[in-house]
């Protein structure tokens, strides 16, 4: 394999924004890099790729074309990389050292920094001076990060809003930087909300209203772009995202998440170590009011309630995944986006004792056939293990009549030098020899041929999976089960259902048609 050179080019979003610093421009990058490999002897004559990351940070990995860098180092495909300086690839010093002092020298990999006038194929290279540099780069990155999280404090102290999505009901304040103000219509629908909850008047029952009265929602008023028209209804969730967020009575609430440098996720933190800043606006609702409509989050999740068919469940209508709920006494499954939208298509509720049954019943139909056709396979299995053991004895019985042929033709051949045996006998019985070894070879190329066969057809019977099916407990719809089977179930308001397998069905009710019959990735 011909070993190639990586040109590795990165700029972040910060970077792009400083029109005044254009060295560190992608473009200009390419120039510096492509013009010395030009002038290099060594390096000109491998072929050369670019990875290159375009509005990435340096102080992490996750990166694209780094990524498949490290793919292409793992595959020993690279012969060198060649970066402008040290930040380029990475501004952890940590990191950085780790690969320019262990992996690329273990990959064999030589790696040049121009700017740094670092080549890991001089053995001048002054390797204080490019420690020097990482570390620097390193320090710059923490150095930039603490300073971007005081500037940040101190604009939401002065009473800024430094986020980038300003809440239903605000705009930005033209006339005062970085602040914001109320949107009279906006607004208006954030009064309305709360003044229902204060009435008492479910949740469900707000978004049901604001949806007959095609009130538009947070993404239709500032125009996003969304999946499909459902996604923009107004639901539980998005009420109640509404009523229980502090801005509307003038607070700010922040430092809810902590990032780590050099990753891009960040960690929750919990509710004391949040910062909040009062009076910090003009608030929509009174504060007593906001108070009287707190209701306690009482819903849990539907693994929890220990539903086996959680996260499988999807309306053929809207396409909303169903949750499980019970509806006097009894579990179903309905479809949430039906609350709001009641002229959808949507399933609005199937039994989930009828559903268990049903899947139960065609899973067990398909374990049934598979069985049937296991236990045709061993036996299978069994005939072609004896064919294997009697194809093996002949062809060990072949193997030492051949060999005693061979033997009687070495003696004969000695008798006849010798002058124990004549001229006319040796080459009238070593003819005779010469037929018996060449039948016999024909033979065992024959068997021998047919043996390979029985191997190849033995490789491909898994008689295994009859002890795993054996295993199974297929009386009761375990959340194992579903997931190892099902891959989704869609329920349509005419009581359908159409169930997609992760496998081939064997067997095909009459009537049943889709999806549920085909190959499902």
């Amino acid at each position: 394999m011909l070993l190639k050179v990586a040109v590795y080019l990165r700029i972040s979003q910060k970077e792009k924004k400083n029109l005044l610093d254009e060295s560190n421009s992608i473009q200009n990058q390419r120039k510096i890099l492509f013009s010395f490999i030009k002038k290099d002897e060594i390096l000109y004559q491998y072929p050369v790729e670019e990875y290159c990351d375009d509005g990435y940070s340096g102080t992490h990995f996750n990166r694209p074309a780094v990524q498949r860098l490290l793919e292409d180092i793992q595959g020993h495909k690279i012969y060198a990389i060649i970066v402008k300086d040290f930040s380029r690839f990475s501004r952890d010093y940590i990191e950085l050292g780790t690969f320019r002092e262990m992996i690329f020298p273990m990959n064999n990999i030589r790696f040049i920094s121009l700017k740094d006038d670092y080549d890991s194929l001089k053995e001048m290279t002054d390797m204080l001076g490019t420690a020097t540099s990482s570390l620097v780069y390193d320090l710059y990155s923490k150095d930039l990060s603490v300073k971007l999280k005081s500037v940040f404090e101190t604009k939401c102290q002065n009473g800024e809003y430094p986020f980038g999505s300003i809440p239903l009901g605000y705009v930005r304040a033209p006339n005062e930087k970085g602040g914001v103000r109320e949107t009279p219509e906006e607004a208006k629908i954030v009064r309305r909300i709360f003044d229902e909850a204060y009435q008492g008047i479910r949740i469900c029952r707000i978004a049901r209203r604001l949806n007959e009265d095609g009130i538009p929602t947070y993404s239709q008023i500032r125009k996003r772009k969304t999946r499909a028209d459902y996604t923009v209804n107004w639901t539980s969730t998005t009420v109640r995202g509404i009523l229980k967020n502090r801005f509307y009575i003038g607070e700010l609430v922040y430092n809810k998440k902590f990032h780590v440098l050099g990753n891009s996720k960040r960690i929750n933190l919990p509710k004391e170590e949040w910062k909040v800043i009062r009076d910090h606006h003009k608030g929509l609702i009174p504060e007593e009011i906001f108070q009287a409509v707190q209701i306690e989050e009482k819903a849990a999740k539907t693994r929890k309630q220990g539903n086996p068919f959680s996260g499988k469940v999807f309306c053929g209508g809207c396409g909303h995944s169903m949750k499980f709920r019970r509806m006097k006494n009894i579990g179903v499954f309905a479809c949430g986006n039906s609350l709001y939208v009641p002229d959808k298509k949507c399933c609005t509720y199937f039994r989930g004792d009828i559903l268990e049954e049903m899947l139960l019943y065609r899973l067990n139909q398909e374990i049934l056939i598979w069985m049937d056709q296991i236990r045709l396979e061993m036996a299978r299995q069994k005939e072609l293990l004896k064919k294997k053991e009697a194809l093996k004895t002949e062809i060990s019985e072949l193997d030492k009549e051949k060999q005693t042929l061979l033997e009687k033709k070495r003696i004969r051949y000695e008798a006849y030098v010798f002058g124990d045996l004549d001229k006319a006998g040796y080459f009238e019985e070593n003819g005779l020899s010469e037929e018996k070894l060449a039948e016999i070879t024909e033979k065992l190329l024959k068997l021998r041929s047919a043996h390979e066969q029985v191997v190849k057809l033995l490789k491909n019977i898994k008689p295994e999976a009859w002890d795993i099916l054996r295993e199974m407990n297929t009386a009761v719809l375990s959340q194992e089960l579903i997931d190892c089977f099902v891959e989704k179930i869609v329920m349509y308001h005419d009581k359908r259902v159409e169930i997609i397998w992760k496998f081939k069905p064997v067997y095909q009710p009459i009537g049943e048609t889709g999806k549920g019959n085909e190959i499902c990735p």
